[in-house]
């Protein structure tokens, strides 16, 4: 059987394209998930390294795919274009409006509402509307366009796509929320230059309890595929916050392949909007034995 990899990718926040983004790569095997490989790519070359990348069957990135569906309809009335009925469509009319004019689009709306996924990771879901978060807006701006730049062929972005057979599944992660649910530390290992070494050790306790997620927990993450990887990229991994989100979005892609019983699937929920606001994949806290919010 020929080699199965998965992708993940630390898509972070920035005011300027493009920008360096960390990618870790996984193979999929009987004895778990094998991280192979991880480096830095400059964002707008990323579609093309990602075409080159063979029997990729998921890519996990950790940045919002859509936007609330309460401010979409608004977008499409202050356009005058008539109501989005696809993900599709929201990306045909944003390729034809520079940020500047899309925040401004931001600020008319006046709200801060948050997606449905959003609302369904409790404490650690943001608006990506909100004031004073510019950044994390201009992240989903450029990635959005990002998404729109994959070949069709190769990639079916979920659940805001139809998945196509033999195409690689893109899936919105969180890395935060997906900590949560292993029962690790969700922040601090984010932390400033006077807290670097405190940030360091906890990012290494972070990756530590991935790698050793069964042995650790017990039975009640028995369903969760082992995490593997050499000595050196343990190091790089826990050299940096983006390096370690990255390993951990490819993680929470590499779960979704092989133990999807662990997700709950979007289509499940009573809203419409998921279609077009889209879907964080994140293991259900139920299945893995924790009480759910």
């Amino acid at each position: 059987m020929p080699d199965q990899f998965v992708v993940g990718c630390d898509f972070p926040a920035a005011n300027t394209a493009p920008h360096q983004v960390f990618l870790a790569k996984a193979s999929i095997g009987s004895l778990g998930a094998e991280i192979v490989d991880l480096h830095k790519v400059d964002s707008h070359k990323l579609p093309q390294e990602l075409a080159q990348t063979q029997s990729l069957s998921a890519l996990g990135i950790d940045f919002p795919f859509s936007l609330p569906g309460d401010f979409l309809r608004f977008v499409a009335e202050k356009r005058e274009v008539p109501q989005f009925q696809s993900w599709q469509e929201v990306i045909e009319t944003l390729v034809f409006i520079d940020f500047a004019a899309f925040q401004k689009l931001v600020e008319d709306f006046g709200a801060e509402p948050k997606r449905f996924a959003d609302q369904a990771q409790g404490k650690l879901g943001q608006s990506l509307l909100a004031k004073g978060n510019s950044v994390l807006l201009q992240t989903a701006f450029q990635g959005m366009r990002m998404l729109a730049s994959l070949d069709p062929k190769r990639f079916s972005i979920l659940p805001l796509q139809s998945p196509q057979k033999g195409t690689c599944s893109v899936l919105e992660t969180s890395p935060r929320s997906m900590l949560e649910s292993l029962g690790l530390p969700t922040s601090g290992y984010r932390g400033k230059d006077s807290n670097k070494q405190k940030s360091l050790e906890l990012r290494r306790e972070i990756l530590t309890g991935i790698l050793e997620l069964r042995e650790r927990k017990g039975s009640e993450y028995a369903k969760f595929p082992r995490l593997l990887m050499d000595k050196k990229l343990v190091h790089t991994a826990c050299d940096t916050e983006q390096a370690l989100d990255a390993v951990i979005s490819c993680y929470s892609a590499c779960l979704w392949v092989m133990a999807p019983a662990l997700f709950n699937d979007p289509f499940d929920v009573d809203n419409e909007d998921v279609l077009l606001e889209g879907w964080i994949y994140v293991p259900n806290k139920v299945a893995v034995g924790q009480t759910s919010r």
